[in-house]
């Protein structure tokens, strides 16, 4: 493979004081980790192939994935096993600079933000909890049998409308509940953490069927001495509210992607 055709993957910056990883293999199997050491920080690195991640066959091998999963999984297998001997700044997945210089500049240029950070997260880790709701659970009869006796009474065209304007007003007073439950849980746990990040939530996900729905995506910077007590506070919140279709699923620990400052790191993510 000529220079030109490679480039350094990123998958996080460490303490500058990080020591070498021998024989740990990169985001391919046959490429192996490496560390670049700046005075900021240290970066973790591997050789990749340019055209693995740039180019037109890239964009459709980076829809397969059979291949980005592997890939993905060692991506975050690394960084897993860097947190264990330092805070990181973690790079999402593609991300490549096309030369040492280039990443030196880079490095040069962000090395306020870079170290800030790994002191900021230095004895912390990144929990998540996500809310889900299950409506069957959560709902009551919209229409009693008493309020049925009494629609029954009325003319078709009517009673159509009138169960059509019960059922908003149900749905408008479950959502109401759910949002003050929820505030309150997240109070609670956000007393525990460092910092709260409210993320995204991606439709579909974690198995979702019929009426079970994810309702919000939190991510907390956690001290690492009030992990068990953040794991006690969402228990707790799952035995109050297990009657009201709620359930808070909490993971982790993971590389504190929710709380990186936004760098603008060359390459793809």
């Amino acid at each position: 493979m000529q220079e030109t055709d490679t480039a350094l993957y990123l998958f996080c910056f460490a303490r500058p004081s990080l020591d070498p990883l021998p024989n740990t293999p990169g985001v391919e199997e046959t490429s192996r980790v490496l560390v670049q050491h700046f005075p900021a920080a240290a970066a973790v690195l591997c050789e990749v192939s340019v055209y693995d991640f740039c180019g037109p066959a890239a964009e459709r091998r980076l829809q397969d994935l059979a291949w980005v999963g592997p890939r993905a999984c060692r991506h975050e297998q690394v960084i897993e096993q860097i947190m264990r001997l330092s805070p990181v700044l973690p790079a999402r997945f593609g991300t490549l600079f096309s030369s040492l210089t280039r990443l030196r500049e880079f490095v040069d240029g962000h090395s306020k933000a870079i170290a800030g950070f790994l002191r900021r997260v230095e004895g912390h880790q990144e929990w998540g909890v996500k809310v889900v709701l299950d409506r069957d659970k959560a709902r009551e009869p919209v229409v009693s049998e008493e309020q049925e006796a009494q629609l029954a009474a009325l003319p078709e065209g009517t009673r159509y409308l009138q169960k059509q304007r019960m059922r908003a007003e149900h749905e408008k007073s479950l959502r109401r509940r759910v949002q003050e439950i929820c505030q309150g849980v997240a109070g609670d746990l956000r007393s525990q953490a460092a910092a709260f990040v409210d993320r995204k939530v991606v439709p579909g996900g974690d198995g979702e069927d019929g009426p079970v729905e994810t309702l919000l995506n939190w991510a907390f910077l956690l001290p690492q001495d009030r992990t068990a007590v953040f794991w006690e506070a969402v228990e707790q919140a799952n035995r109050e509210q297990a009657g009201q279709g709620l359930t808070f699923r909490a993971s982790g620990p993971w590389p504190p992607y929710s709380f990186a400052p936004p760098l603008g790191m060359e390459g793809r993510s």
